[in-house]
This record gives structure tokens, sequence and C-alpha cells, in this order.
């Protein structure tokens, strides 16, 4: 699954934290907040909220990518578990949301730590459907290769992509004899 943390920011203040694509370090001296910002980063990604004295009460904000949807988090970080957490999607469907954080209550279908597992889980079910899609075309272009009595089928990994005309090819494997035969089939 494919998730990255934009930003996080503390509400009402100037303290914003910007992340890079790829690997970010957080590094600081000592009490320069490193304890805090990763609990607050776990309390953004649904995670009980645990985070030092001087943030209890406040609220965080945080821009979130998971694959290509893109959503806004504001959480008030208290411990209650039916706090209040607003979530709204940025772009695409731009839907809202504002649910408990993590005991349901009356009049909601589910909390925020139920919205982060559906959003996994159509994420990574979208994924695999795509997945065994183009494993499903790898055995069919395998199995129209021509077999002769020298040929032998032997582990391969072959990587098939789509092409821009809605084809697919064959892109790299590891033995070349079968390879060819399966560019050939195509």
């Amino acid at each position: 699954m494919r998730l990255r943390i934009e930003e996080l920011t503390l509400v009402n203040t100037s303290r914003t934290v910007r992340f890079e694509p790829g690997m970010n370090a957080i590094v600081g001296s000592m009490s320069g907040g490193k304890t805090a910002t990763i609990s607050c980063l776990r309390a953004l990604l649904g995670a009980e909220v645990n985070v030092v004295p001087e943030l209890r009460g406040r609220s965080i904000s945080g821009t979130v990518l998971i694959g290509e949807r893109r959503f806004r988090i504001i959480r008030q970080l208290v411990s209650t578990s039916t706090a209040k957490v607003d979530i709204a999607e940025i772009g695409g469907e731009q839907e809202v949301w504002r649910l408990p954080a993590s005991q349901l209550q009356a009049g909601y279908d589910q909390t925020f730590r139920d919205w982060w597992l559906s959003i996994e889980a159509s994420f990574i079910d979208s994924h695999l459907a795509r997945a065994a899609g183009e494993m499903t075309t790898a055995l069919t272009l395998l199995r129209r290769c021509p077999r002769t009595p020298r040929t032998r089928v032997r582990s391969v990994s072959i990587s098939v992509r789509r092409t821009s005309s809605g084809g697919h090819r064959a892109v790299e494997g590891k033995d070349p004899d079968q390879l060819d035969s399966v560019r050939r089939a195509q």
C-alpha cells in the first residue's frame, strides 16, 4: 500500500512539518519535539492518542496520500474515544466524514479507526485485482508458448506491462528463450 504523509500541522500555531517523497528522518536535539512529532503522526494514522502533556487538548491537521486519493484529517489530541475526527477528501470524490475516534456511537456507522481500515482494504483489493489480472495474462501468454522436444519449462520471471494500445507485452525475464517465446506468442 502506498501511503504518504505530506504534512503535519499543530493547529493554530506556525508548527508545520512537511515531508518530502521518499524516506524522511526526524532528527533534533533532546527535547526538540521528535517524540511529540511521532506521537502526532500515530494519532493522525488512527492510533490512540498518547502525546506529551504540552500537546494534550490541542489539534493536529495532516494531509495524507493513500494510493491516488488525498485526504485532509483534523484530530483533537485527547484520549476520549468518542472525540470527533474530521476527514475531507481533496479532489477525487470529495467525500467528507466526521467520525468518533475509536468507539462507535449512535448515529455513526463507523469510527475513524474503521475508516482507516476500510480505506486500506479498498486500496489493497484494487491492487490485488489488478495484480491477479496481470498474472492471468502472464499465464495465458506462457500457455501459448510453443513446446518442442528440447523446450523445458524452467523457472521464469516475466513482468507483463500494459501497452498504450491496451495490449500486453513481456518486458523482462530470467530465461531469454522463454521470454522470446512469450514475445512471439503475442
